[in-house]
């Protein structure tokens, strides 16, 4: 039972409401404040963590660059170099009958996938380096004999791993010409 009067009943209720809206007020507004006061310094570590990242990202682009530059300037003056050798076809004339003499001995299941020529430089014999696939043991060895054949005995060298595999055999040759004189 209560003996206050009705409007002191409503008045009490009112300060009551009051206190508590003023109470949960002051406490979001404590809670908010230590929140941005633990989180301020997170934001201040993460901004100046984005901008090293964002100046490694930076570098690293312009690196990329730099290097993909490089490497396409010297794919340039290789492709210019090889360019201006076959234009000027005065180079070695007598070394194409000695290709062409190769790639016609070659059968259809033997892929020649380079085919280079080393000059020596202590003045003996010339290097004409052959690698490629044989799609059979018997097809490289008719392709050895060929050459064999043709530049003399000697002359043609064929490792013992050229003979490892029936198929497929990776395959080297190597044959020594004579001396060039240009």
């Amino acid at each position: 039972m209560n003996l206050l009067p009705e409007e002191n009943k409503v008045s009490i209720k009112k300060e009551y409401l009051r206190r508590i809206i003023f109470v949960s007020g002051l406490f979001f507004a404590c809670v908010a404040g230590a929140a941005t006061a633990l989180l301020v310094p997170a934001i201040i570590f993460l901004s100046g963590y984005k901008a090293n990242i964002d100046r490694q990202i930076l570098s690293g682009a312009q690196r990329i660059s730099q290097i993909n530059t490089k490497e396409a300037d010297k794919d340039i003056k290789d492709m210019n170099y090889r360019i201006s050798i076959l234009e000027s076809g005065k180079n070695d004339a007598r070394l194409s009958p000695i290709f062409v003499k190769i790639l016609n001995e070659k059968t259809a299941s033997v892929k020649i996938t380079r085919l280079s020529y080393e000059k020596s430089k202590d003045g003996g014999d010339d290097k004409i380096l052959i690698n490629g696939k044989a799609g059979l043991r018997k097809d490289l060895l008719d392709f050895e004999k060929s050459l064999k054949n043709d530049f003399g005995e000697q002359k043609v060298r064929s490792p013992i791993s050229n003979l490892l595999k029936e198929k497929e055999a990776d395959f080297s040759l190597v044959i020594y010409v004579a001396k060039r004189k240009m």
